[in-house]
């Protein structure tokens, strides 16, 4: 529930609306949306023609290139008209979504590009802060994005984008992450309610220990009742020196066996002897 209300606030600060029609053109931020600095989206980006993602289907997505300007604008409406978790999307873009999950590793370089083409258009701060959602990819990369935009772009980020790069932190980062928040903190005030709640977040989950796995039954060592139970059972044994066998506890059954034998020898003494007198 946190992490969720965490995204809430990312795309608030974002200035990003639910527009669920695939047709309406995607607006960069401006200076009355946000109060970082500007840029238009790419050429390829603007070329597209939305009207194209009418009717999609997941056959024509299987069937499209990594390459294609059409893909990427499809796969950039998924993470910027979506606010919160990407499970609830319209159909087309549930498409899209499960097209990008198919692809796996493969859509990383291509969605890194569009955001590397695409900075500060909001589109970097919504992949960072929906990127963990997508499930099929290795985050790595997105986490280095993430750390680079913090480290060389400190003065020139806005609010939101460092948030959302703070945020995928949280979630995910390392310990050496908590020096690089802490720093961001200190060079650059601006940002300080965004991602200070990166940093306690972090902390939080770094600190949290980890849960260790019970033994199988089976596996576990005695109780310290059972131990002294098989000592008790132990000390009323009686003891025998190693290597010596122990007398049998019923001397009946060696007398039986010993008359049996006697009289199996006995009864072939006379028979021999019957015989030689003969």
């Amino acid at each position: 529930m946190f992490h969720y209300h965490k995204l809430i606030i990312c795309c608030v600060l974002l200035g990003i609306a639910p527009l669920v029609r695939a047709d309406v053109e995607i607006k960069p931020e401006t200076s009355s949306t946000h109060p970082g600095p500007y840029r238009p989206w790419s050429l390829e980006v603007q070329q597209v023609n939305p009207e194209h993602l009418h009717g999609i289907t997941a056959e024509t997505l299987a069937k499209m290139s990594l390459d294609d300007p059409l893909l990427k604008y499809a796969y950039i409406i998924v993470f910027m008209r979506n606010v919160g978790r990407l499970d609830n999307l319209e159909d087309e873009q549930a498409l899209v979504l499960k097209d990008m999950r198919r692809r796996g590793e493969a859509v990383t370089p291509m969605l890194l590009k569009l955001a590397m083409e695409n900075q500060e258009t909001g589109y970097e701060s919504a992949l960072l802060s929906r990127i963990d959602q997508v499930g099929t990819v290795n985050l790595d990369p997105y986490l280095e994005y993430a750390r680079n935009i913090l480290r060389e772009r400190t003065q020139t980020m806005s609010a939101s984008l460092a948030g959302c790069a703070s945020g995928l932190l949280s979630r995910h980062g390392s310990k050496e992450d908590v020096e690089l928040l802490e720093r961001v903190l200190q060079e650059r005030t601006y940002v300080t309610s965004s991602v200070s709640i990166s940093l306690k977040e972090l902390k939080r989950r770094l600190d949290s220990p980890k849960q260790i796995s019970r033994p199988m039954l089976k596996d576990r060592p005695p109780t310290s009742e059972a131990a002294t139970d098989n000592s008790a059972d132990s000390a009323r044994r009686p003891s025998t020196a190693k290597g010596v066998e122990e007398t049998p506890s019923k001397p009946w059954i060696t007398w039986i066996s010993f008359t049996i034998v006697a009289g199996v020898v006995l009864w072939l003494v006379l028979r021999n002897g019957i015989k030689r007198g003969r």
